[in-house]
């Protein structure tokens, strides 16, 4: 659980957004993970699958406009900073690539069908999944209860076997690793190269 604001302020020093400052934690993570397993991390990127909004500054319509590219997550870069702009310039690319995005989403909407799960799960195009959420800015109430804490859960599916989801509430940023269990035992080095790097960009 991170302070929202800080996100935003550490964000804004680089000319990003929020969802960048999400994307370097996490490729922070992943790479404090890989070290501690005694992979090589120098120079190398993981691939993930990105929720991105597509609506242009222009746009007033209210429909839901978001598509999913895949975008490369530079684990090699050690520091945090540097990752930041890395990604950002990444990012800004990848919203300038509409058609990259419908790609994507005619290929999750294929992963309902028979072959598309067969496809799925020998997939080789990301490695890791992450989407971002804004959520309300204000409390809400169920029966006048403050609710206090919303955490977003998502499934795993076809071969990822992990996925971190970001959202926003009453000005806290949560990050929520699911993951495999067999798989990663060790999900706390993630989250703590994660907070590592957390603190480097807040300044803390």
């Amino acid at each position: 659980r991170l302070d929202l604001e800080t996100a935003k302020e550490a964000a804004h020093a680089h000319d990003g957004k929020v969802n960048d400052v999400a994307l370097t934690l996490w490729a922070g993570g992943l790479r404090a993970l890989l070290a501690s397993r005694g992979e090589p991390v120098a120079g190398v990127e993981l691939t993930a699958g990105v929720a991105l909004s597509t609506r242009s500054a222009n746009d007033s319509s209210i429909d839901n406009q978001v598509g999913t590219v895949v975008l490369p997550l530079p684990v090699g870069e050690t520091d945090a900073g540097r990752r930041l702009d890395r990604i950002i310039c990444t990012t800004r690319e990848a919203k300038d690539r509409p058609r990259s995005a419908a790609i994507m989403g005619i290929l999750v909407g294929l992963a309902s069908t028979p072959l598309g799960r067969h496809f799925m799960v020998r997939q080789r195009a990301t490695n890791v999944m992450t989407s971002n959420v804004a959520g309300p800015p204000v409390p809400l109430f169920v029966m006048g209860a403050p609710i206090l804490d919303l955490l977003p859960i998502l499934d795993l599916s076809a071969n990822i076997a992990l996925i971190m989801c970001a959202f926003s509430y009453t000005g806290r940023l949560c990050l929520v690793v699911t993951a495999d269990a067999a798989g990663f035992p060790d999900l706390d080095v993630l989250i703590g190269g994660m907070e590592q790097d957390w603190h480097a960009l807040a300044g803390d």
